[in-house]
């Protein structure tokens, strides 16, 4: 520890006044710089000779601190130094020293103690500890008491008089007005809490600022990405307790605009942010209701557009996002209990933003239309619900050569979520589709009204399971897949069915494609199919029923083959096989079961 001063005195024995007063030290974790203008203290002479500096009745005026940890070498990068002060006398780099710690026995250490009491402290300057960077006029008064690597204490009150609260050099914070109280108490730096240091931390503050800039996180981002923000309000009234943010405490931060860019995508909108802690539930055994504390984020007047297109931008009038947690300690990661999530007039003017948003190698085209969207989700850890409403007018697309328009409304109903599978549930959804029309098709444009009895999605697995309900113009949707499939002609032919009612199952993954018990019924007319396609394997059967005329179809092997004779009864057969195999359809099944397929072909063929 090296101490200086420009000028001293003392007109009463113990009583001592500085001018220009500078304390500097480390020891093998931590070095330390405290700069004074003017100070007067009470010191205890008898104290130095245990190489213990104990000020009390300490009067500062002009107060500057700065502390940083020191690193091993191995740990020490740009990254880590950033942001933390320089400290005169020593090296730029803060190394810990190599080998084992010489000063770890009593009889070995000789770093002295310092033991400030009663301090009372104007015109403080700076105080930076590590890359917190608190500077401006401020007022401090408290003690301090560090027996460097083996005790510190500390107990300090600011009133901030504006200041500034920075990471290194990029403000977080500014025109700072209010109160700080920090305690660490008694804290062995030889046996640091199984909790951790944070656990002996109280804090509280009323504070009144704004914003500063983002410089830190940006340093932080890639190359080519931008982050910036104008000053707004932000406001603080915290209270924590032994590391633990207590009831009341509150925290709001705007701004009236914020831009956030990458190479591809381009984010402007006014923003906020908000940390409440309160109670929640109803009161427990104890008498008191149990306390969460809660963490919102809010986007207003948003658009977000997409670099490489030339479409109109996404808005959104508000995207609002909250997380809610029983676990307040701060000396404890996260460890969030509810989500929710609000989509305020989310609008898309010009559908072929998203076309950027599709593989390279689509082929679907999105030509154009607008959509709009609102929704509310709430999620736990063991289930989620929320609903989504949306429309589209005049949407375009483009695949292998046709064009299709149509106008849809629906609303997607989250009912909860398998905590063992992730799968997502949209029971009860509907969808409605109106003036859907091919370019150059004859006839009326067609339509659509679709309820999902049951639905569900895995993300994770990129599959969906559902059954369907619906009624619409015709059947020429179901006429198409099949047409695609490679159904004969008039056999496809059937499926004009005009006031068409459609139920059954669908299931959708990677490579397969599933319908079961699909029953279609329309003037005259009706289908009744189970259909598999995987992984190139396609296997199936239909019941098709044109007035007192039946027919079925072998769709196995990918080529339909037409069952005149027996017709209702081989689709019985083959459809109580499926289901005693729980709707799913095997190959070697399939293979078994060949020799009858291919014995009911031949007598068909020769009937």
């Amino acid at each position: 520890m090296r101490a200086s001063y420009r000028s001293a005195w003392s007109i009463w024995p113990g009583v001592i006044h500085l001018k220009d007063f500078e304390l500097r030290g480390e020891d093998d974790n931590v070095q330390w710089d405290l700069q004074v203008d003017e100070i007067s203290f009470r010191c205890s002479l008898h104290e130095l000779f245990a190489r213990t500096f104990h000020a009390q009745h300490v009067r500062a005026r002009g107060l500057g601190w700065a502390l940083r940890f020191k690193r091993p070498l191995a740990e020490t990068t740009p990254q880590t130094l950033y942001g933390l002060p320089a400290v005169l006398g020593f090296d730029p780099m803060p190394l810990k020293p190599l080998g084992p710690d010489e000063l770890d026995s009593d009889a070995k250490y000789h770093l002295w103690t310092i033991h400030l009491d009663d301090v009372d402290a104007d015109g403080v300057r700076e105080v930076w500890v590590q890359t917190l960077h608190l500077y401006g006029l401020g007022h401090i008064t408290g003690g301090f008491f560090l027996k460097p690597m083996r005790h510190v204490e500390v107990m300090a009150q600011l009133e901030a008089q504006g200041m500034v609260l920075a990471i290194g050099d990029h403000p977080l914070a500014t025109q700072l007005r209010g109160h700080l109280a920090a305690t660490l108490h008694p804290l062995d730096l030889r046996a640091p809490p199984p909790a951790g240091p944070l656990s002996l931390v109280d804090v509280g503050a009323q504070l009144r600022g704004q914003l500063g800039d983002l410089g830190f996180i940006q340093r932080n981002l890639p190359d080519g990405t931008e982050l910036s923000e104008e000053p707004g309000p932000l406001a603080l009234d915290v209270r924590v307790e032994g590391g633990v943010l207590q009831a009341a405490s509150t925290a709001a931060a705007s701004t009236a605009h914020l831009h956030f860019a990458t190479p591809t995508v381009r984010l402007d909108s006014a923003a906020s942010a908000a940390l409440a802690v309160g109670e929640v539930g109803a009161p427990g055994s104890a008498g008191a209701a149990p306390l969460e504390a809660v963490a919102t984020g809010e986007l207003s007047s948003l658009t977000l557009s997409l670099r490489r297109s030339n479409a109109a931008p996404l808005q959104a009038r508000s995207l609002r996002a909250a997380i809610s947690s029983a676990q307040r300690d701060l000396s404890r990661g996260l460890a969030w209990s509810g989500l929710s999530l609000d989509l305020d007039a989310v609008r898309a003017p010009d559908l072929r933003l998203l076309q950027d948003l599709l593989p390279g190698d689509a082929k679907v085209r999105i030509e154009g239309g607008a959509a709009e969207a609102h929704g509310h989700f709430e999620v736990s850890r063991s289930s989620a619900h929320g609903t989504l409403a949306f429309s589209a007018h005049d949407a375009r697309v483009s695949s292998g050569g046709t064009h299709l328009r149509w106008d849809a409304l629906g609303e997607a109903r989250l009912r909860g979520r398998d905590a063992t599978s992730g799968a997502l549930d949209l029971s009860t959804s509907h969808v409605e589709i109106e003036k859907a029309q091919a370019a150059g098709g004859q006839g009326p444009a067609w339509w659509g009204r679709f309820e999902l009895p049951r639905a569900s999605v895995d993300p994770a697995a990129k599959s969906a399971a559902l059954e369907l309900s619906g009624q619409c113009l015709d059947a020429r949707p179901l006429r198409a897949l099949f047409d695609a499939e490679g159904v004969p002609g008039f056999v496809a032919s059937f499926f004009v069915m005009p006031h068409f009612e459609v139920k059954g199952g669908l299931r959708v993954s990677p490579g397969q494609l599933e319908l079961t018990d699909l029953d279609a019924r329309g003037q005259g007319a009706e289908i009744r199919a189970n259909y598999q396609s995987r992984q190139g394997a396609v296997l199936g059967e239909a019941l098709i029923t044109l007035g007192v005329a039946t027919a079925a179809l072998d769709l196995d092997g990918g080529r339909a083959h037409v069952i005149l004779a027996g017709a209702r009864s081989f689709f019985e057969k083959r459809q109580k096989a499926d289901r005693a195999k729980d709707g799913t359809r095997a190959v070697q099944r399939r293979a078994k079961r060949g020799g009858d397929a291919r014995a009911a072909r031949a007598g068909a063929a020769s009937n």
